[in-house]
């Protein structure tokens, strides 16, 4: 149940804060009434959570299940047999995603070959660039027309992009990109889908 926000700009959070906070809480709505607290799994939450429990021996404190999940993401990333090829996935899915989406005639021009928008990833969230490597899976067929088509080089030809118009064709068209995304995305689904 949610009780209140607590704007803790200014504030030192610390365990000894939290934790106060956390139990006010707790005697605000009647000790008896609860059985456990969740909060982020960082490490002042947990010692935050211990403290919890030694007042009140009856209430748990469980860490954050989305934000384990995005943690235990972050850690098979980076496993020596999927660091290399999900780290480079990752950045060309990012480069392609980025590409598209910052300039308005390209998104247009995709816009008019998908009903669907890539997705950004977030920067606090590891899962994001995830869910941006499916939603590109999905879109294939719409990012390889775009990047082959007149409307693309046309534009391309009159704009002033470097080379990262060349790289995102590039990347789109490759095969070796869309079976390594492709394995990435099997490896990471169960735990992408969870969330």
């Amino acid at each position: 149940m949610f009780l209140k926000a607590i704007n803790m700009g200014g504030e030192t959070k610390d365990v000894a804060y939290i934790a106060e906070q956390l139990i006010d809480c707790i005697r605000e709505v009647g000790a008896d009434s609860v059985i456990q607290v969740v909060t982020d799994n960082v490490a002042v939450c947990k010692a935050t959570g211990r403290l919890v429990e030694q007042e009140f021996s009856w209430i748990t404190w469980t860490p954050c299940t989305p934000h384990c999940l995005d943690l235990l993401l972050e850690d098979v990333g980076k496993l020596p047999w999927a660091a290399e090829v999900a780290a480079e996935v990752v950045a060309e899915g990012k480069a392609v995603v980025k590409f598209i989406t910052n300039h308005h005639q390209s998104q247009a021009l995709f816009r008019g070959k998908s009903a669907l928008d890539l997705l950004k990833p977030g920067d606090t969230r590891f899962a994001t660039n995830f869910i941006m490597l499916d939603r590109m899976l999905e879109v294939k067929e719409a990012l390889q027309k775009l990047v082959v088509g007149r409307e693309w080089r046309e534009w391309n030809r009159k704009s002033n992009h470097s080379d990262d118009k060349d790289e995102v064709r590039d990347c789109v068209l490759r095969n070796g990109f869309w079976k390594n995304l492709e394995k990435v995305l099997a490896l990471t689904k169960g735990t992408v889908a969870l969330l």
